[in-house]
């Protein structure tokens, strides 16, 4: 991927908002709201006030005009520029056409997960399971919302792409649940380094000599 000047994908989330509309931050905020984009994209006003300066700084917007409204602080109405627009239209070409290599905390938890027994760590799936469910019968429930409010499914594919994350997500860990508590070859080495009979993990080269 291209190394971007601001790089946040809520950088990316402000620039569309501008490309719709001249606004100042709170406005900002509640467009992407009133767009279910907290769903994909963490907001709140400390991270968008960043990020709009970094914006500002890279030239991809620029203060257009200032609102003043009785005793309330002045307000900065922000556009998007033409390096802006660029930048918007490349950076989503991208994100669309090129798969890269993301680090999500549960890879993380799976390349490391001989540290827990096989037995707790079937449990601890089992569990995972419950709160995917959880998350999906949630997230369904946004979807019928936005659905009844009128919202266009052009504008929360990215929540039915979620869902298909978490049903495949869960799909996966209900097959790994059985081969740890089923599969001696798969959880040899593992129960060896809880019962004292290894005292680490052997290399490639040493794999198969116990």
């Amino acid at each position: 991927m291209n190394q971007r000047k601001v790089s946040n994908p809520l950088g990316l989330a402000v620039m569309a908002v501008l490309q719709v509309e001249e606004s100042h931050p709170y406005q900002i905020a509640s467009t992407l709201r009133t767009w279910h984009k907290e769903n994909s994209i963490k907001i709140n006003y400390g991270s968008l006030y960043t990020i709009i300066t970094s914006l500002e700084k890279a030239g991809f917007i620029e203060a257009k005009d200032v609102e003043r409204d009785g005793a309330r602080p002045e307000r900065t109405i922000y556009g998007l520029t033409d390096s802006g627009q660029q930048e918007l239209v490349e950076w989503m070409q991208e994100l669309l056409s090129v798969s890269n290599k993301e680090y999500p905390l549960f890879g993380s938890a799976l390349s490391l997960i001989a540290m827990i027994p096989p037995d707790e760590a079937a449990e601890l799936l089992r569990k995972r399971i419950e709160n995917i469910e959880n998350r999906i019968n949630h997230t369904v429930l946004c979807l019928s919302d936005c659905e009844k409010q009128g919202l266009e499914r052009l504008f929360t594919i990215e929540t039915e792409y979620e869902v298909a994350l978490l049903e495949a997500e869960k799909s996966w860990v209900e097959k790994l649940i059985p081969l740890i508590e089923e599969s001696e070859e798969f959880t040899s080495t593992w129960r060896k380094l809880h019962t004292g009979e290894l005292d680490r993990v052997p290399l490639p080269d040493e794999q198969g000599e116990h």
